[in-house]
């Protein structure tokens, strides 16, 4: 059962609060995403965290990159052991799981793996 906007709520405040605080912040344009139209365009910009074999990115996209993208943050994460690559999307209503180009809304379950995980590069600061 996919979590309520609560949740939501929590993973998006601590992962923005985590890039808030984090630098550098890299600009991604929208070359690295294969956009044509204007590749210099800068259409988000990242942080990168590490602690030894962990590794935590986050990826806030510009306004103006909204649409085409549907996401406001991406999060991916390295964090413990994983049988999956751990890749999530913050929409405007939602949290999915992104694996293989197929987005899985968030169940409780996936929702407490993030936040630990951005529990433990918040100590990374």
């Amino acid at each position: 059962m996919p979590v309520g906007p609560d949740v939501r709520e929590r993973v998006a405040a601590l992962a923005k609060s985590i890039f808030s605080q984090a630098e550098p912040k890299r600009a991604v344009t929208a070359r690295e995403f294969a956009m044509q139209d204007q590749p210099d365009q800068v259409v988000a910009r990242e942080v990168d965290l590490r602690s030894g074999a962990n590794r935590l990115r986050i990826a806030a996209t510009e306004a103006a990159a909204r649409p085409p993208f549907q996401w406001l943050l991406e999060i991916t994460s390295n964090v413990g052991e994983s049988d999956y690559f751990k890749h999530y999307l913050v929409r405007e209503d939602d949290i999915v799981l992104a694996q293989r180009k197929v987005l899985t809304p968030l169940d409780a379950r996936e929702a407490e793996v993030v936040l630990e995980d951005l529990r433990a590069a918040q100590g990374w600061l």
